[in-house]
């Protein structure tokens, strides 16, 4: 088993490079919006030789695994949310089989 933590520290952004103002959390250009910190959950379970097949690994994880959303971004371009720093909203599952012979 393999659990990860993703830490984001919060992140200021000016309200100047909003398409507009008001919104919340900018209530002028002149301001600045905090974007608070993110932590990401990520689990990976293997199982060598599975059922009793030896050189079978299966494998499964989940990566945000509480579905931790991003914070709003305003000056963002993409829904709201900077997509090079952090997560898509929800959870992610993979599942993995490989076999060596």
């Amino acid at each position: 088993m393999n659990w990860n933590l993703r830490y984001l520290s919060a992140v200021s952004e000016a309200c100047a490079n909003a398409t507009i103002t008001p919104v919340p959390g900018c209530a002028t250009g002149a301001d600045f919006h905090n974007l608070h910190s993110t932590l990401y959950h990520d689990v990976q379970l293997a199982w060598t030789d599975a059922f009793r097949l030896t050189g079978l690994k299966v494998e499964a994880g989940v990566n945000n695994l509480f579905g931790t959303n991003p914070p709003v971004c305003y000056s963002c371009t993409l829904n709201g949310y900077g997509a090079g720093t952090y997560d898509l909203p929800g959870a992610f599952w993979n599942v993995r089989a490989t076999f060596k012979f």
